[in-house]
């Protein structure tokens, strides 16, 4: 008998549907800098929230949802430490994919992905739609778009 039986199919597209959600708590917590901030070791809510300035239970929140696919790990103490997937978010990490979480979850991205439906109806690239101009010469002009896709 199989202990793990294949997840329910509406199981796994509802997966795939919440993603979005993840990738930007990603987002927003390498805007913070929050795992450069644990790289020395555990830190309370109330700690990171003074270093990134922002508030303190919505804070909480975002490191309590990346708690469980195992961005963070909250100790009996109430503070939070990284673990391996957090540490690919600090700046100084050799398998930082800490640029890539600013780039995919950034506003721009998602108001190309949010013209995705008139892009298939179309046939029209929607990079240029949203942003004016193709998207290699778009993120060129931009020297930290540019950046993010270099770093690493």
């Amino acid at each position: 008998m199989n202990a793990n039986p294949a997840p329910q199919p509406s199981a796994e597209i509802l997966r795939m549907l919440n993603a979005f959600l993840t990738v930007q708590a990603l987002h927003v917590a390498a805007v913070l800098g929050v795992a450069d901030l644990l790289a020395g070791g555990s830190k309370t809510v109330d700690e990171l929230a003074a270093a990134t300035k922002a508030d303190r239970s919505s804070l909480h929140r975002l490191l309590r949802m990346l708690t469980g696919p195992g961005v963070f790990l909250k100790r009996g103490t109430g503070a939070s430490r990284l673990r391996p997937l957090g540490a690919t978010l600090r700046t100084d990490a050799p398998d930082s994919v800490r640029e890539w979480a600013l780039f995919v979850g950034a506003s721009e991205m998602w108001a190309v992905w949010a013209g995705l439906h008139a892009s298939v109806m179309s046939g029209e690239a929607s990079f240029p739609a949203i942003h004016g101009a193709p998207m290699w010469e778009y993120i060129a002009a931009r020297r930290t778009w540019a950046r993010r896709l270099t770093v690493g």
